[in-house]
Formats: structure tokens, C-alpha cells, sequence
């Protein structure tokens, strides 16, 4: 049975390598809330139409984003993953950080670089 493919969490198209993967969250307002894990196509990467997935293309005032590339997350055991993880326990979003972690782990193992 195929595995389902990785998709955006912005525009649902696939995302069919690690490398144009982006993982992102937002912390919003004064109180430096930290929401909105997800992961999407990269604003660097190779198709043009990927280019709005990210926040970086459509942020709104007040808001602080963080990013990095999906490779960076492609090793549960990182150090970005880890603190990710860290600033994830802080907020109540273990799971979404999670589950989003899982989705680029399968992205690193069903995609060719």
C-alpha cells in the first residue's frame, strides 16, 4: 500500500522533497505566544505558486515568525528539533510540533535529494 504523500498545511499540493519542505510557527501580540506550527513549501524553493505557502509572503502586523528549513528538522535529535520541542512544552503544543516532526521525518525518508 502507497504511502500518502507529505502535503502543505497551507495550499494542500504535495510536497514532494525535503528540501522544499519549510517548517514555521508565529508568535503573536506582547505576550510572545507561540502558535501555528506548520509545515509548508519553502519561499525559496523551485515553483513559483510555492512561493505564498510561507508566513514570510503573507505575515500581518504584530506578528514574530520562525522558521527553518524542513532539512534542519530531518533528525528528531537536533538541535533545532530540540528546541522546538523545548519551546513547544512551553506553550501546550507538544502534540502539533510532533505530529509536525513526523510528517518531515516521512518527507526524509520518501523523498530522493
Amino acid at each position: 500500500m502507497p504511502i500518502p504523500p507529505v502535503v502543505c498545511d497551507f495550499c494542500g499540493k504535495p510536497i514532494r522533497l525535503l528540501s522544499e519542505g519549510w517548517v514555521q510557527w508565529v508568535s503573536k501580540g506582547k505576550a510572545v505566544k507561540f502558535s501555528e506550527v506548520s509545515l509548508v513549501h519553502g519561499a525559496f524553493g523551485p515553483v513559483e505558486e510555492w512561493r505564498g505557502c510561507t508566513y514570510h509572503e503573507r505575515h500581518e502586523d504584530g506578528w514574530v515568525i520562525g522558521d527553518e528549513a524542513a532539512t534542519e528538522f530531518s533528525n528528531p535529535e537536533s538541535g533545532v528539533a530540540r528546541t522546538l520541542r523545548e519551546i513547544a512544552e512551553d506553550a501546550n503544543l507538544v502534540d502539533e510540533v510532533d505530529a509536525v516532526l513526523k510528517r518531515v521525518a516521512q518527507l526524509a525518508v520518501t523523498s530522493v535529494n
